[in-house]
């Protein structure tokens, strides 16, 4: 059994789910989608984020990482969820060919008002709803839902044609995010 706990150790694999407020899709679309991929990229290349398994479905993005050491990992998501948050809005103010902008602004501002911790806008759900992988069984498993999410949901039939996910990684060695791979 998954245990759902608060993200203490940065030596440990942790798998989390970042939603999107109201579950609203908003990745589909590449211009939000790769805000999201180069600030973890970024987060890989400057912060020692190790990424183990992704996907970034169209609403939420799950993923197994583990921070380096001196990173914690509440940290970590705080400051990339902040950092996407920020981006993503303002891109959509500024993008004239977004059709949903008022729609989607006026529910980041909802969803900000109700939420004492935001000055205007809440795009992230407040929760990442992580759990501690601490055995190969539960990584195992955790690996396997989220390589197999797009599949679920009717995206695609094979997970590993999923773009925003590493199943490519561990298909055929090819993703748009590099990941260190689960030997299990």
């Amino acid at each position: 059994m998954t245990r759902k706990q608060k993200m203490h150790d940065p030596n440990m694999l942790y798998a989390v789910t970042l939603g999107v407020v109201f579950g609203i899709p908003i990745f589909f679309k590449s211009i939000y989608s790769n805000i999201v991929v180069d600030s973890l990229r970024f987060c890989q290349q400057n912060k020692k984020l190790e990424i183990f398994a992704y996907c970034l479905m169209p609403d939420h993005l799950h993923m197994v990482f583990r921070t380096g050491e001196g990173v914690h990992p509440s940290d970590f998501l705080r400051d990339m969820k902040k950092f996407t948050s920020s981006q993503i809005v303002h891109c959509i103010e500024r993008n004239s060919m977004e059709r949903r902008k008022d729609w989607l602004l006026n529910l980041f501002a909802l969803a900000g008002n109700t939420n004492s911790k935001n000055k205007v806008y809440q795009f992230w759900q407040q929760h990442n709803h992580p759990v501690i992988l601490d055995r190969n069984e539960i990584i195992d498993r955790q690996v396997n839902y989220i390589h197999q999410n797009p599949v679920k949901a009717g995206f695609v039939h094979q997970a590993h044609h999923w773009l925003h996910s590493s199943a490519g990684n561990y298909y055929n060695g090819d993703g748009i995010l590099q990941v260190k791979l689960l030997l299990l």
